[in-house]
């Protein structure tokens, strides 16, 4: 017996491969460029107050209250916003919803590498847009892309160089492509770049935002993200997604962290503070750095392979991608002060040996 075969499109694919877990609390985790900080104290206080009643009942399918303070804070309506188990979900989304089998999905590359899987699970056609740091920038690439595509992830900042495109290189973009549904990934934009939400509000039709709590609200094990775009695009988009895909509690903290922007601005700033902090003591260790927009760096040597294996044994996490076009530098998320100070320290020892 041979048992179900999956479709070719699956059978054919690789897998997303998220950055290490660890199960031991001693290390420090640098590689999945969380919020290392703790979340608002007013989220833990939103989750206790989540009752019995509420746990034994489906969650409101549509999110109502936080869709409604998320649009409230960015100046839309909330018939604009579409919330998602992550951000992941309503890129997921929108693939289902704008692609068919066969339509071509652009995205500047090297990107984030969940892009392709949605490709394939779609039955569609991956059209990479490759730029470099040192040679074609990104709006080079977006000028130069085909105009056929039904879809296109544009990630601000791109990630793992921590650069954002320019935005009226995504204005271009998108006018010149009115059939195709532009989404700006916004997943890292508390920290720098400019934000493609000023284009939907003018009445870009074409184009949507997402954004995640993970990055910069401390919630990354709750899983919340949102869209916004056109009430038609965001329309579309809940036909598609699961019916309760957000559970009571996590909407309760979403909420909770969203509506205290003080606390949130001032870990932000804490991050940011460290991020040039590291940078500049890493160039000083040999290391080759953009001038990253997001809580991450993405630093490069000749002998990142060995190091990334040399930072593990010392009990820091960070992370190293085997493709042609990564394989000569690290990603570094920017953890809190503490685990800063002691990663550098470990980066001393290292890079003195």
């Amino acid at each position: 017996m041979t048992g179900p075969k999956p479709r070719p499109e699956v059978a054919a694919m690789h897998a997303y491969v998220p950055g290490e877990q660890p199960k031991d609390a001693r290390l420090i985790k640098l590689n999945t460029n969380e919020n290392n900080y703790l979340p608002s104290p007013r989220v833990l206080e939103a989750i206790a107050s989540v009752g019995e009643r509420s746990v034994a009942r489906y969650p409101d399918p549509v999110c109502g209250a936080l869709r409604e303070s998320i649009a409230g804070t960015l100046g839309v309506d909330a018939a604009q916003v579409v919330m998602g188990n992550g951000s992941d979900e309503v890129l997921k989304m929108a693939a289902e919803a704008y692609v068919a089998p066969g339509g071509r999905v652009g995205y500047l590359w090297p990107t984030y590498s969940l892009y392709p899987v949605f490709v394939q699970k779609a039955a569609a056609v991956e059209v990479r847009l490759p730029w470099s740091i040192d040679g074609r920038s990104q709006e080079e690439a977006l000028d130069a892309a085909p105009t056929d595509l039904a879809l296109a992830y544009l990630t601000t900042p791109n990630p793992p160089f921590g650069l954002p495109p320019d935005l009226e290189a995504i204005r271009r973009f998108a006018e010149k492509r009115p059939e195709t549904l532009v989404v700006s990934d916004e997943a890292y934009i508390a920290y720098g770049g400019e934000s493609a939400l000023a284009l939907v509000k003018e009445g870009l039709p074409n184009v949507m935002i997402t954004r995640t709590f993970s990055k910069s609200h401390s919630l990354a094990g709750m899983r919340v993200g949102f869209g916004v775009g056109s009430p038609e695009i965001a329309g579309v988009l809940n036909k598609v997604k699961d019916s309760y895909n957000l559970n009571v509690t996590a909407q309760a903290a979403a909420q909770a962290a969203w509506e205290d922007a003080e606390y949130t601005e001032r870990t932000v700033g804490r991050i940011v503070a460290s991020r040039e902090q590291a940078a500049e003591r890493l160039r000083g260790l040999g290391f080759t750095i953009p001038a990253s927009a997001g809580n991450f760096l993405f630093a490069m040597r000749p002998d990142a392979p060995d190091l990334f294996r040399k930072f593990r044994e010392n009990s820091v996490l960070v992370r190293w991608f085997d493709t042609p076009e990564l394989r000569g530098g690290l990603r570094i998320s920017i953890g809190t002060e503490e685990e800063m100070r002691v990663f550098l320290q470990v980066a001393e020892g290292l890079c003195s040996q």
